[in-house]
């Protein structure tokens, strides 16, 4: 095991590693967050997701390939940086107008048995990185997938026909070091599966802050309206749960213990300590199965900006998923207040849901 270095700080919940700012995720989340799309859009999820994950990948290694002069070189690069990020365990078979790319562990294939690839997140972060690269626009496809029995995912990548230029980044991220007195928690990389984990605990996967804002923003140009549900449902509920569940198999003799609302706070502190903002509960009666939590620094809003209404969508489905099992019933979550409104801070009220 390998221990990177991570930063937390707690005057503005936010993550630090490797130079950027970071969301800790479990590292099931983006494959619960594809099966949670796939039963809004069916097939087209892989599309939508694909295209996100390209567009998400440019932004954020852009200036590790700004001007490269060994095209391969920079190729190796962010694979090494995806890989200690969790992303699996990368290899270049061959690098050219094809390039054939061995991952071993791929994120993207948790959870799934399937007749057919199912790596398209990561088919798009292919590509994004080969745009970058080539300056033209590439397509990835996956070839062979652990999900469909295949003992290796396998993704060849090549230039469109067209011979276009790929499409200008634009907005892209800067790197950011911790501020001064921020506390120094840790990941531990394995070096022989390309997985991180979180405090030495869960399996996790660490994403740029930015990235689930991003995915937002893509998912609304594309789907309007219906984004709202699928942020709320697929990215937060669904994908928080499979997280929630290992927590409390870890956890189940200290659950046990201690009251309702000593489990939602450290529920909440486990979750800014991962980047998210600072939390605090506000309100609770367990009576009345209601709730009220403040978030300061939400990563979401501080990452979308400026906004009309409430865009903290997933973090609300997170919230509500924590909430189904505290209360042992399902609950609902409602942002009222949001920080890219123009707010001091987010708040979210819980109430009983139905089944």
């Amino acid at each position: 095991m390998k221990r990177i270095k991570l930063f937390y700080d707690r005057k503005t919940g936010a993550a630090y590693c490797m130079g950027e700012a970071v969301l800790v995720l479990q590292r099931s989340n983006p494959s619960c967050c594809l099966m949670g799309v796939e039963s809004y859009l069916g097939r087209g999820a892989n599309v939508v997701l694909y295209r996100s994950s390209k567009n998400i990948t440019k932004k954020r290694f852009y200036k590790m390939v700004e001007n490269p002069e060994d095209g391969k070189k920079a190729m190796e690069d962010i694979l090494d940086r995806m890989s200690l990020c969790g992303y699996g365990l990368f290899r270049i078979k061959s690098f050219g107008d094809e390039t054939l790319i061995e991952v071993r562990n791929s994120f993207n294939a948790l959870k799934y048995k399937s007749e057919r690839p199912r790596c398209c997140m990561m088919a798009g972060m292919l590509a994004g990185a080969s745009e970058l690269i080539t300056g033209k626009e590439s397509i990835c496809i996956e070839e062979k997938c652990v999900s469909k029995g295949d003992r290796i995912c396998t993704f060849r990548i090549s230039k469109m026909p067209s011979g276009e230029d790929a499409e200008p980044v634009k907005d892209w991220w800067k790197g950011r070091d911790p501020p001064k007195g921020a506390e120094e928690l840790f990941i531990d990389y394995d070096e022989k599966k390309g997985e991180v984990f979180f405090k030495g605990m869960t399996t996790a996967i660490v994403f740029a802050q930015e990235e689930k804002a991003e995915l937002q923003k893509d998912l609304e140009r594309m789907m309007g309206p219906a984004s709202k549900t699928i942020m709320y449902e697929s990215v937060g509920r669904i994908s928080t749960k499979e997280g929630i569940r290992k927590i409390q198999r870890l956890s189940a003799s200290i659950f046990r213990r201690i009251s309702k609302r000593k489990i939602a706070e450290r529920l909440l502190e486990n979750y800014s300590q991962r980047g998210s903002g600072l939390m605090e509960i506000a309100e609770f009666d367990e009576k009345r199965v209601s709730g009220k939590i403040i978030v300061r620094n939400s990563h979401f809003a501080l990452s979308y900006k400026k906004s009309k209404e409430p865009v903290c969508h997933a973090m609300a489905g997170t919230f509500a998923a924590g909430g189904d099992m505290i209360f042992g019933t399902r609950i609902e979550c409602k942002e009222t207040k949001c920080l890219a409104m123009g707010h001091p801070h987010c708040e979210f009220k819980l109430s009983r849901g139905k089944w």
